[in-house]
């Protein structure tokens, strides 16, 4: 039987040098395949190619849309104003929606009824307002019947 086991050895070998066990051969084996594993990892790290770096939360993510609206109100503990804005083609119809303030301070002075351009943004979950803008008075909003009052 150790012949038979022996002849195994030397055929996988294929050389009798390495043949003094079946053990050796497949230790010898595991280590040549650790080796080129190693090797292909340590290629397929230096490819040259660079990733791209995860942008800052306070940087916006593109795409950002310029958008008109009705300031409505401003909510202090939540960091978030209400404004009725027109339709942003392709994105969302208009509405009345609670946007993220990316800086707060720029909602101090607004009132409730002032007609504001702004820059929005999305981040994860949330959407973001920032650049702020009062606009004159006598701008008109492009909005359906149902958000023309100031009461919404």
């Amino acid at each position: 039987m150790q012949q038979i086991t022996d002849n195994r050895c030397l055929a996988l070998s294929g050389n009798i040098e390495y043949s003094t066990g079946c053990e050796t051969m497949k230790n010898y084996y595991s280590f040549c395949t650790l080796i080129f594993a190693l090797f292909l990892i340590a290629a397929a790290s230096c490819s040259g190619e660079q990733r791209e770096q995860t942008p800052e939360l306070t940087e916006p993510v593109t795409p950002v849309y310029s958008v008109k609206g009705r300031f409505m109100q401003f909510n202090k503990e939540n960091l978030t104003i209400a404004v009725v804005h027109e339709e942003i083609p392709g994105v969302m119809r208009a509405m009345r929606m609670n946007l993220r303030l990316d800086n707060p301070d720029e909602a101090a002075a607004l009132q409730p009824g002032d007609i504001i351009s702004f820059e929005l943004a999305r981040r994860g979950a949330s959407w973001f307002v920032y650049d702020i803008e009062v606009l004159p008075e006598d701008t008109v909003l492009d909005l359906p019947a149902n958000l023309h009052d100031p009461e919404l």
